[in-house]
């Protein structure tokens, strides 16, 4: 039975989570990753929103041979400054985040 988008209907039995890094993606998967999220976000996933996507661990969630669901979790390393304020005191510095 499809649910909305002609996706079909999921439950606990048929649904398959697999996690796959993204180097080990195949074509047919990624076109069916790209096409729920153009559904998902209603075309407004863009092709950099796309690249940001890649370059990690994806979770899919499969029921009866469809993409259903989809997460990514991409390592990234931010760099920023830190800034503290107390009172009129400020101390500004440079701060990384490698996690």
């Amino acid at each position: 039975m499809a649910g909305s988008r002609g996706l079909p209907d999921v439950d606990l039995v048929t649904a398959r989570p697999r996690v796959v890094p993204s180097d080990a993606l195949d074509e047919r998967t990624r076109r069916a990753m790209r096409g729920l999220l153009d559904d998902a976000f209603a075309g407004e996933f863009s092709d950099d929103d796309w690249a940001h996507a890649l370059g990690g661990s994806h979770v899919i969630v499969e029921a009866h041979g469809a993409i259903v669901a989809h997460g990514s979790v991409v390592p990234r390393i931010v760099a920023t400054t830190l800034i503290i304020s107390v009172g009129t005191f400020f101390v500004r510095g440079p701060c990384c985040i490698d996690d």
